[in-house]
């Protein structure tokens, strides 16, 4: 029978009676589905144990879904206009769309911008080729191309001509993710960096990439880098080589080329090898 106190009710005037007084109702109520989403979740006072503490760190992890960005609007046919015109980098490009699509979320999770070498003599372009391969992030103003070749102080080793130049990277890169902390940056004539200006760019794309600028953190693993320039003169890479095989062969003779401009010390060599670990994908420029 139901228990719904009524005023003119036994079980009003009864409370004491087994089955309808307030707490037995209380419990029958706790007890239905109704009742379930009625109760009011438990007070935090009362202590979690560890069950509970893993169960909800288990559901706040699940529920967390990071932003999608202005890179994942991009396709296979103007990623493809980058690179050359072969079958392999046709299935390379519908591979990076995947990769800029539905991988911002993975990247999100390491905390390390995407970044890309593409090589070949039309390095120049590649600044206003990434403004109509990411259309929504041109819209936004989240296309920038920071040009290593209009600073005469990258081919200066001296002391202070350095100094200006690590200051010249940072600061036009912080700028940018001040204002597009999601956005694409096209490092083009990457070819013109000596290894003492890898600490200027390393941060941006290392794992929990970020700068601490002006004393504030701008985090740079939201972006893509993407570093444009010409072969590098050591490489000695056959045509035609499939996309695992160009990758490596060009990275290793990125890192040469790096190498012998800082005389192979152990500062180039270390700089060298941090630059070429910090690149995800390769490819040859159209």
């Amino acid at each position: 029978r139901s228990c719904t106190p009524q005023p003119s009710s036994r079980c009003w005037r009864r409370t004491s009676r087994r089955g309808c007084g307030p707490r037995r109702l209380a419990r029958r109520r706790s007890r239905s589905p109704a009742g379930w989403a009625a109760q009011p979740p438990p007070p935090l006072s009362r202590g979690l144990g560890t069950h509970d503490l893993m169960r909800v760190a288990s559901v706040e992890t699940s529920s967390h879904v990071p932003e999608a960005n202005c890179t994942s609007a991009t396709s296979a046919s103007a990623i493809a206009k980058l690179v050359e015109n072969s079958s392999v980098w046709r299935e390379w490009a519908v591979h990076m769309e995947h990769e800029f699509q539905q991988g911002w979320a993975q990247r999100e999770r390491q905390q390390k911008a995407l970044t890309m070498y593409l090589v070949g003599s039309n390095w120049m372009t590649v600044g206003e080729a990434a403004q109509e391969a990411w259309p929504v992030c041109a819209a936004e103003g989240c296309v920038h191309t920071l040009d290593l070749t209009t600073s005469k102080m990258l081919d200066d080793t001296s002391k202070g001509s350095v100094v200006d130049a690590r200051n010249y990277i940072e600061g036009e890169l912080a700028l940018f993710l001040r204002r597009c902390p999601r956005g694409v940056v096209v490092v083009q004539g990457i070819h013109n960096l000596n290894h003492q200006l890898v600490p200027a760019l390393s941060p941006a794309i290392s794992e929990g990439g970020q700068f601490l600028y002006g004393g504030k953190v701008l985090p740079a693993h939201q972006s893509v880098f993407i570093l444009a320039g010409h072969l590098p003169v050591s490489h000695a890479c056959a045509h035609g080589l499939e996309e695992e095989s160009f990758m490596k062969c060009m990275k290793s003779a990125f890192q040469t080329d790096i190498a012998e401009k800082g005389l192979h010390t152990e500062a180039a060599v270390t700089n060298a090898r941090v630059l070429r670990r910090r690149i995800d994908f390769v490819a040859p420029l159209r």
